[in-house]
């Protein structure tokens, strides 16, 4: 019994809104994202919350109402909900919430809401889950004749899962015959016996039942329920194969003979069917045999969807009555179809199922083959399995089914993507072989890609210089040289190409002249010149002129100037020329002179040199001199009364003691030195003064 219903869908990212959507770090995961639900079962939703790391989470409760701010109400604690509805914590991020006996009142939409420490932190999950209810109705016509076919429904009023499973029952009873696809089941050549009270539940909740629906079937008269035996009872034929059906009749001991007719339809008028044997104008291609008298065999051939009908086999009895067996044998016609994931990414596995629309026989083989390519030898499976698929598995994949009689048909082509990142990026350049300065370039990025590459990046010396598969440059100048490549991006990544080198010639520019020394010339001396120049190819011819001269004066990238004047050069490649400026070269004195007076200055200059350093030495000397007698002299007056350095002409007496003497210059101490004193009032007695320590020449 299904004691837990549910959606089996993937996990979806809602985003979480307070106000508006896309509020960054708040989430919630629901799983599932929608349910379909049988009225009675039991259904869990689970959600897990997200937000922002400095958050803590308060609490967690489930609500029927999307608000984004007050409070809603919550499910959890309603108490009209006690004892149906369960809410569980199952980790602190994780809360479930599961109703039991759901009816036609929980259809709603069910919002994970929570709140955080944070002020204002009341978050909803929006979209939320839907949940849809639902009861199961059987749908079928409920009146038949024996010998016809009827399809019964079951119904619900939302999908429910693909992998649900149907049970059906005849009167309370679980029947097994019939066909049976999804939610229906077909009854072929229907007998009295089929008629009663249909009813279907789902797999593991059976006790969800859907009323009943009485199927009557009536009986019509020309039918036989017995005496035939069919082989086989169903097929299910490749369009375009061969089917071979027989009868067997068990009633001939009894007199009952077999008529070698075959007919479509159960003859429900007492007219006589059309025998497929010998009606032509009914279809081509068949083959009535019979092997003995009891045994009648029918072989069509190139089956179509119009040969899917009930075969039937008719016999007649001893009174010469003629009917028609049922159930007969039913012929299903399908051609195959490969089902797969259309798109898939490089290393992914993929399942590629070769489809009918009904059952094929349990021995058939089945055959794949890529872009005419046989992949595999015969197989039972009808799947290929491919795994960690590469971009060279994409293709158009077939495949084929090989009967008992050995035909081999095919399916029509399905073509598998493969998507992959960007491989084998390059960049071509467009254009001459040789770039010349002043041309136009092209230069085209490609890639091998899929989806393809739709992002291009162009990068010269690892700096983007734009974007798009193309990169044209026109006028092109030297300062488009260097290294390109291009980056191509896809869903699924990116990758560089090798870089290319973008050479730009161009002729000789800032042409210009050093001067190698001094540029005055002195006679029987030469200046050198050097010319250089921008260029590429580097310059290789070099001329030099001089100015008011329509002829060169010299070649090469030096040139000795002899004479004074003005000189420039001109340098040439391939791809043109240009001149330098001009150039001053003077004439200066010979050089003979120039070293005499060189030597003369340098003569006198050290002469000079010479004399300065003897006065200065003399100065010197004296003034250390000069300090030694001053402290002699010092001392002599302190030791002796006798000694005057100072006179006072004007109001001397003989008594006088006269105690400053000027002296003039520094002398040694055995020089004989005479001060003239300007005495404003001499005396006789006193013309000459003897300094202590000296002597005078006598008069």
């Amino acid at each position: 019994m299904l004691r837990s219903f549910r959606a089996s869908l993937p996990l979806i990212l809602v985003i979480m809104t307070a106000g508006s959507d896309g509020q960054q770090g708040w989430g919630v995961n629901y799983s599932p994202s929608s349910v379909c639900a049988l009225k009675g079962s039991t259904v869990k939703i689970s959600c897990t919350v997200k937000y922002p790391h400095d958050h803590q989470l308060r609490s967690v409760y489930w609500t029927k109402h999307a608000v984004t701010d007050g409070e809603a109400p919550d499910l959890c604690s309603d108490p009209d909900k006690t004892g149906r509805v369960q809410c569980v914590r199952a980790d602190k991020d994780t809360s479930s919430i599961t109703l039991t006996a759901v009816t036609e009142a929980d259809k709603h939409i069910y919002y994970c809401r929570f709140t955080t420490d944070v002020e204002g932190g009341k978050w909803t999950g929006i979209p939320g889950v839907q949940l849809d209810v639902t009861d199961l109705q059987v749908e079928t016509q409920q009146t038949v004749v024996e010998g016809d076919s009827v399809t019964l429904s079951c119904k619900s009023s939302c999908s429910l899962p693909e992998e649900t499973t149907f049970i059906w029952s005849r009167n309370t009873k679980t029947i097994n015959e019939g066909i049976r696809t999804k939610n229906q089941l077909q009854l072929w050549s229907v007998r009295g016996s089929d008629a009663g009270y249909y009813q279907c539940a789902v797999g593991g909740n059976e006790h969800l039942i859907s009323p009943a629906v009485y199927v009557k079937v009536g009986r019509v008269y020309g039918l036989w329920k017995s005496g035939v035996n069919y082989s086989p009872s169903y097929v299910c034929a490749l369009k375009g194969s061969t089917v071979k059906i027989s009868c067997t009749s068990t009633y001939s001991v009894y007199g009952y003979q077999l008529i070698q007719s075959v007919s479509t339809k159960p003859a429900v008028t007492g007219e006589e069917p059309p025998d497929l044997c010998t009606d032509t104008d009914i279809r081509g291609g068949i083959q009535c045999v019979s092997e003995d008298k009891n045994t009648l065999i029918i072989t069509l051939t190139a089956v179509t969807e119009a040969d899917k009908h009930i075969y039937y086999c008719r016999f007649r009895d001893t009174q010469n009555n003629r009917w028609t067996v049922i159930p007969g044998a039913r012929l299903d016609v399908t051609d195959l179809q490969v089902e797969t994931k259309q798109c898939v990414k490089e290393g992914d596995s993929v399942t590629l199922s070769c489809k009918s629309s009904c059952s094929l026989p349990e021995e058939t083989t089945f055959i794949w083959y890529r872009n005419t390519e046989r992949l595999t030898g015969e197989t039972l499976n009808n799947q290929l399995q491919l795994q960690s698929v590469s971009h060279s598995d994409a293709g158009e994949y077939r495949c084929a089914a090989r009967g008992k009689a050995g035909e081999r048909l095919n399916s029509p082509p399905v073509y598998l993507s493969v998507e992959y990142p960007p491989k084998s990026v390059s960049v071509s350049v467009s254009g001459s072989a040789v770039i010349v300065s002043g041309d136009s370039v092209t230069l085209s990025c490609s890639s091998n890609s899929n989806p393809p590459a739709l992002n291009f990046s162009r990068l010269k010396d690892e700096t983007s210089v734009g974007s798009g598969r193309i990169f044209s440059i026109s006028n092109i100048s030297s300062d488009h040289s260097g290294e390109y490549k291009c980056r191509a991006r896809n869903k699924h990544g990116e990758k560089h190409s090798d870089p290319v080198m973008l050479n730009v010639m161009y002729p000789p520019r800032n042409v210009s002249v050093f001067i190698n020394g001094s540029a005055v010339i002195v006679s029987g001396d030469s200046v050198t010149l050097s010319c250089s120049s921008d260029s590429n190819p580097p310059a290789v011819n070099f001329t030099w002129f001089k100015d008011n001269q329509s002829s060169a004066v010299g070649s090469g990238q030096s040139f000795s100037a002899l004479d004074s004047g003005r000189y420039y050069c001109e340098a040439e490649n391939k791809y043109g020329s240009q001149r330098s400026e001009s150039v001053s070269v003077t004439e200066g004195v010979q050089r003979s002179a120039l070293l005499t007076l060189t030597g003369v200055v340098a003569g006198c200059g050290g002469l000079i040199f010479i004399i300065i350093f003897i006065i200065v030495f003399i100065c010197v000397k004296r003034r250390r001199a000069a300090g030694s007698e001053a402290v002699e002299q010092k001392q002599s007056a302190d030791s002796t009364d006798d000694t005057y350095t100072a006179l006072d002409p004007a109001s001397r007496r003989s008594a006088d003691v006269y105690s400053k003497i000027p002296s003039v210059g520094s002398r040694a101490p055995d020089d004989e030195t005479y001060t003239a004193l300007e005495l404003q009032s001499r005396s006789s007695e006193y013309e000459t003064l003897q300094v202590a320590g000296a002597s005078a020449d006598p008069h």
